[in-house]
């Protein structure tokens, strides 16, 4: 699994979590590219796009022929999007994922359970401090979940 952040500690921390390599999009805006380099030109059969607009076009350069990008997020916005041309060029296929139903979310939790899955936490608000958690969460420092606790 190739992993991206713009964070040397987080880098280390996607490394201790099982990724064989990470890519600072900092440092490497490229970085599609740069996921080629590491495939020797295949590319990811699956790219799990986060930012949206402002990243979709480097997807598009990391994803194999005939992959599949997962769009779930949209954080890094731009007006400029993505190249149709190169995207039907890529034979891939693109499928946003949305929040599911209350019975996608049952069975979610079921395999979650079945296969001890266990998320990674980086902090608990109380809720008393939830717009401290939101500044937190907007804040980019999280590693994983940020959590409020009833």
């Amino acid at each position: 699994m190739i992993a991206t952040t713009s964070s040397e500690k987080k880098a280390v921390r996607l490394l201790e979590l099982g990724a064989s390599d990470v890519i600072n999009y900092v440092s490497t805006p490229d970085w599609g590219r740069q996921v080629r380099e590491l495939t020797d030109d295949r590319g990811a059969d699956v790219v799990v796009e986060v930012g949206g607009a402002g990243t979709i076009a480097q997807s598009i350069a990391a994803v194999a022929y005939r992959g599949v990008i997962s769009l779930v997020g949209h954080v890094a916005y731009d007006t400029t999007g993505m190249n149709l041309l190169d995207f039907t060029y890529s034979g891939a296929t693109l499928r946003a994922i949305g929040g599911g139903s209350r019975s996608d979310l049952e069975d979610m939790n079921r395999v979650i359970t079945a296969h001890k899955l266990r998320p990674v936490i980086d902090r608990v608000f109380p809720f008393e401090e939830a717009l401290d958690a939101a500044s937190y969460l907007a804040s980019g420092a999280h590693f994983g979940k940020v959590v409020i606790s009833h």
